[in-house]
């Protein structure tokens, strides 16, 4: 919504080779609408996901730290699901981070199970912490987790940084959507 993510998340989006489809990207500050990406808040999103047959919409908070996702059919996937693709993500490709760090998961109290599940695959160990980053992030250190966030859609990655970042989440996104080739159906 013309804030700090706006000039970054299309230029990353390239790089990695989307073809992009760019709504409110000037980075002027200046908000068109309400800026919380939340589902009331999405409706243009929604149409140009359809109107273009987009394979996904992604929208990020304004100051670019929390990731939300709409599917094919313009339908917000849920907040909850974009923290369960990066930990699933990261899970896939341990092997990169397993000299550095454990495996190891930190979320908050208020994030969905479904990270119990995906950790119970790959055998790793969820740790679960009060609400609020830097509780998640002191957490993770004393964990020395490979990847926290929180259920608003907020990844953490310490390999790259101790700090929510939807362009963090994007990476892992992609890098799981290709290793599947699959949708985010």
């Amino acid at each position: 919504v013309n804030a700090s993510g706006s000039k970054y998340v299309p230029k990353l989006l390239k790089e990695f080779g989307c073809e992009v489809v760019e709504l409110f990207t000037d980075n002027t500050g200046v908000f068109p609408h309400t800026p919380e990406p939340i589902t009331e808040n999405l409706s243009l999103l929604s149409q140009s996901v359809k109107s273009n047959n987009a394979d996904m919409g992604i929208a990020v908070d304004p100051d670019a730290d929390r990731l939300v996702l709409l599917d094919e059919n313009g339908d917000p996937i849920g907040e909850e699901k974009t923290i369960a693709i990066a930990v699933k993500s990261v899970l896939e490709d341990y092997e990169k981070y397993k000299s550095v760090f454990d495996k190891s998961i930190v979320v908050n109290l208020s994030t969905s199970g479904m990270i119990e599940k995906i950790a119970n695959e790959y055998g790793a160990v969820v740790t679960r912490s009060p609400v609020g980053e830097i509780n998640v992030v002191n957490a993770m250190k004393e964990a020395n987790s490979v990847i926290g966030g929180e259920g608003s859609g907020g990844v953490i990655l310490p390999h790259i940084h101790y700090g929510r970042d939807s362009l963090v989440g994007i990476a892992l996104l992609l890098s799981l959507l290709h290793k599947y080739k699959c949708s985010l159906k």
